[in-house]
């Protein structure tokens, strides 16, 4: 191996080698299976969302009926795994994005009924893997904590708010918005016990920290 082929392969990302398959339920909660070249059995893992809005390995399981040797056991990278995993989230949230921008374009554009009958109907899917996904990463947010803080109004001369004020409500944002695709903001502002407007703000705040998904711009 030349010098090149040595540094290629020390820069190499090992989360590169491993491919999310689906998620299962285990006993109740979500877990993520991992497989790939870089593992001989596949691997389940449990996360949870963390302060900063990544998600955080907490669980870890290997069952396939298959012999489990020391081997196995070490195969798993959990930092890879972690990379991998907030890669596709952050991937799967611009592919939204991206492909409902197009879509979008595209009916607007385009003078073909049974064109716009196909744009319309992708527009549809999308919708639906979108709600899967914050759905999904709903139910993870919420096993963080509880996500029944109270907000309420905060008048003149009131603490600001803290950051775990924002991640708390961020978490019981990501639950309304699983609930309720077309009215989060008023379901939110309702359980909160906040004004809409407040809610806007809050929202603002959460997105630049990267607690909740983009603003979509529809």
């Amino acid at each position: 191996m030349n010098d090149q082929q040595t540094n290629d392969a020390a820069q190499e990302d090992p989360s590169d080698h491993m491919m999310l398959l689906h998620s299962d339920v285990v006993h109740g909660e979500e877990w993520v299976t991992f497989f790939g070249p870089a593992l001989s059995q596949p691997v389940k893992v449990k996360f949870n969302l963390g302060a900063d809005g990544r998600s955080r390995i907490v669980g870890v399981l290997i069952d396939n009926d298959q012999v489990v040797t020391s081997k196995t056991l070490r195969e798993p990278r959990l930092a890879a795994m972690e990379v991998k995993l907030n890669n596709v989230i952050r991937e799967s949230r611009q592919l939204v994005l991206s492909e409902r921008s197009l879509a979008t374009k595209r009916l607007a554009s385009d003078s073909d009924p049974d064109a716009k009958a196909r744009e319309q109907e992708h527009l549809s899917n999308i919708d639906i893997f979108e709600r899967r996904l914050e759905h999904a990463l709903a139910k993870v947010a919420v096993t963080q904590g509880s996500s029944s803080a109270t907000f309420g109004s905060r008048g003149r001369g009131a603490t600001p708010p803290s950051d775990e004020d924002y991640l708390h409500f961020a978490r019981l944002y990501l639950e309304q918005l699983a609930e309720h695709p077309r009215g989060a903001v008023q379901a939110t502002a309702r359980a909160a016990g906040m004004n809409r407007s407040t809610v806007y703000r809050w929202l603002e705040v959460c997105r630049q920290r990267q607690y909740v998904p983009p603003k979509d711009e529809r």
